[in-house]
C-alpha cells in the first residue's frame, strides 16, 4: 500500500496523503469516484459498468458497459425528496445486491413517525452494507464546533455525526472506527461486535470499558495503529465536566495515556496519538452495520 504520510493535504484532496492509496485504507473499491463529484465519471477499470454522468446512455458507443449492467439503488438528486432504498444501508445491499457505494435515502423506522433522511452507504468494503455515522475532515490549525444530528454523506469531506437520538433506534450489531492524522504514519481500521462497545455508541445505558475495546476486535484494511489494543481507560459520556451524551463516538470512547481517539475534544483532535490541540490534520470516520 502507498506512502501514509501527510503531503499537505486539503479536505477536497485528503486522499493524496497516501500517495493514491487511501481509497481501500477508508473502506472504498479503487479506483473510485467520489460520490457528488461531477468530474469522476470514469474509472480505470475497462471493465467499468457504471459512470457517475446521469446523462450517460448505456451502450453509447463511448459507455464501458458489460452485457448486464451493475444495478444502483441510488436516487438520482440527493438534494430532492426520494425514494426510500432500505432501512439502513445493510438493507440496500440486501434489496438491491451489486448496487454502488453512494448517498442513499434510508427509513430506519420503516414508515415510523422518523422521516426519511440521505445518508452514505458503503456497499463494498468487508462485505459492505456500512452506513456512515461520524465522518470528519479536519483542517490543521482550526478548532470549529462540531455538528451533531446531520448524518454526514461525504466519508472524506464531511464534518458531522449522528446525534445520540438518531442512533438510539439505529439497528446495528458492529461499529468500525477507522482515522488517520498528520502526526504520524499510523492507520486505524478496526471493527467490533462487543455488545458494550456498541450499546455505548448506541447511547445505551451501558458502562464503558476498556475491556470492551482492547479485545474481541477485528483488524482491516492496513491498520498498524496502537489503538484499540493499546487501550486502557474510556471516557463514560455523559460525565460530569467531561462529556455530554452527544460526545460518545467524539470523545475518548476508548485511549490510553499516549494515544487518544479525539474529535474536537476539548479542542483537541487526535488519531492514536496525544494531542492537545487541533494543529495538525486529522480524518476520523465511524461506520455502523
Amino acid at each position: 500500500m502507498g506512502n501514509r504520510g501527510f503531503i499537505g493535504l486539503a479536505a477536497s484532496t485528503f486522499c493524496l496523503l497516501l500517495g493514491g492509496g487511501c481509497a481501500s485504507l477508508l473502506g472504498f473499491d479503487e479506483p473510485r469516484a467520489r460520490a457528488g463529484d461531477p468530474d469522476a465519471s470514469v474509472t480505470d477499470d475497462p471493465d467499468a459498468s457504471v459512470t457517475d454522468d446521469p446523462d450517460a446512455t448505456p451502450g453509447a458507443p463511448d459507455a464501458a458497459v458489460p452485457d448486464a449492467a451493475v444495478p444502483d439503488a441510488r436516487p438520482p438528486d440527493s438534494d430532492a425528496a426520494l425514494d426510500v432504498s432500505g432501512s439502513t444501508c445493510k438493507d440496500v445491499l440486501s434489496r438491491h445486491p451489486g448496487s454502488r457505494s453512494g448517498n442513499y435515502t434510508i427509513d430506519p423506522d420503516e414508515g415510523g413517525p422518523g422521516a426519511p433522511f440521505v445518508v452514505y452507504c458503503d456497499l463494498s468494503d468487508n462485505g459492505g452494507g456500512w452506513t456512515l455515522v461520524l465522518a470528519y475532515s479536519h483542517t490543521a490549525g482550526t478548532n470549529p464546533p462540531l455538528q451533531p444530528g446531520v448524518p454526514p454523506q461525504d466519508p472524506t469531506d464531511g464534518f458531522s455525526h449522528f446525534s445520540s437520538a438518531q442512533l438510539r433506534f439505529f439497528p446495528f450489531d458492529e461499529v468500525r472506527f477507522q482515522c488517520l492524522s498528520g502526526a504520524h504514519n499510523r492507520f486505524i481500521d478496526f471493527r467490533t461486535s462487543v455488545g458494550i462497545a456498541t450499546d455505548y455508541i448506541r447511547g445505551a445505558n451501558v458502562t464503558n470499558a476498556a475491556s470492551a475495546w482492547n479485545q474481541f476486535f477485528q483488524t482491516d484494511g492496513d491498520h498498524d495503529a496502537l489503538l484499540p489494543a493499546a487501550a486502557t481507560a474510556v471516557h463514560n459520556c455523559p460525565q460530569t465536566g467531561v462529556c455530554g451524551l452527544e460526545d460518545r463516538m467524539t470523545s475518548k470512547p476508548f485511549f490510553s495515556n499516549d494515544n487518544h481517539w479525539s474529535i474536537g475534544d476539548q479542542g483537541a483532535w487526535a488519531c492514536d496519538d496525544k494531542s492537545a490541540d487541533g494543529s495538525r490534520e486529522t480524518l476520523h470516520q465511524v461506520w455502523v452495520r
